[in-house]
């Protein structure tokens, strides 16, 4: 089997972030890309296809020496830091992020805004510099194109930013700027599904955190559906955690802890035991008569 493709297989995977159980959901078995990435099984031409239309690479990307491979210098980093910001782990992307700052001005463009974007945040939640954080990422947005991924990126944050600081106005004038661009996602390509469900996610938390009851269900099992049509887990836990929540005062006890309950097991299998952890205690508190 080619090594190229074994070798960009994992290589583009690590750079969109994704887990091999992740790139397999919809596409094939994880064990297939295992495998793959081990350079023990040859894919067929309609898995590549697949694979290839999901990664958003043409399928030459995995045989023509020709074809750019990754240029990022930060692929290990970044599949560090996804997993730093799902699991909420701020203290451990501080000393991620002190461990990679020195080398910014040695990277690309795209990385340096990578870094950037990631300074902010250390900054806002683990500094006490919120403001600063604020203006920051503010600043990054309009020398940014809005059809770079990393506008999206940058605006997701600032909508969670002005979430932390109950503001209200600015997060409704963050949303109403982004809104046109989600409405242009394509579906298809992974991590610009990943990047609607997280502005998707935190404008169910703000419908939430403003009582704003009916729309708020409305809207977070409209995003809950698209995760299942297009068959990607990534914040699922999360979305049925605010559901659970939002239908407190609103469904029976019994479909609330149900929610509640399918939100823990999704943490534990995706591997965050402290969310997990949490729920539990949270059922067991709560629920028991239920």
């Amino acid at each position: 089997m080619s090594t190229l493709l074994a070798t960009r297989l994992k290589s583009k995977r690590l750079e969109l972030g994704l887990s091999q159980k992740e790139l397999a959901e919809g596409v094939c078995e994880q064990g297939q890309i295992s495998r793959m990435e081990k350079g023990k099984y040859m894919p067929g031409s309609d898995l590549l296809y697949s694979l290839s239309k999901k990664m958003n690479v043409p399928m030459n990307y995995f045989f023509d020496d020709s074809v750019l491979g990754e240029t990022s210098k930060l692929v290990q980093f970044k599949e560090l830091v996804e997993s730093f910001l799902v699991k909420r782990e701020y203290d451990s992307l501080k000393y991620l992020y002190s461990l990679e700052i020195d080398k910014q001005h040695r990277l690309p463009l795209s990385d340096q805004n990578y870094l950037e974007w990631i300074g902010a945040i250390v900054s806002f939640h683990c500094d006490n510099k919120r403001e600063e954080a604020i203006k920051k990422l503010e600043q990054m947005l309009v020398r940014l194109s809005k059809d770079e991924l990393m506008y999206l990126r940058i605006s997701n944050t600032l909508l969670n930013f002005f979430l932390e600081e109950k503001n209200n106005n600015e997060f409704e004038k963050c949303y109403q700027a982004v809104l046109p661009k989600l409405q242009s996602i394509d579906f298809t390509h992974i991590i610009e599904l990943k990047i609607y469900i997280k502005i998707r996610y935190n404008f169910c938390r703000y419908l939430w955190k403003s009582s704003q009851i009916e729309k708020g269900i409305e809207e977070t099992l409209d995003v809950i559906e698209k995760c299942n049509k297009y068959s990607c887990s990534y914040l699922l836990a999360d979305l049925y955690c605010i559901l659970a929540n939002i239908s407190e005062d609103f469904s029976s006890q019994s479909i609330v802890k149900q929610y509640f309950t399918l939100s823990q097991v999704l943490y534990k299998l995706s591997g965050n035991e402290k969310m997990a952890l949490t729920l539990e205690k949270y059922l067991r508190d709560n629920f028991q008569k239920v």
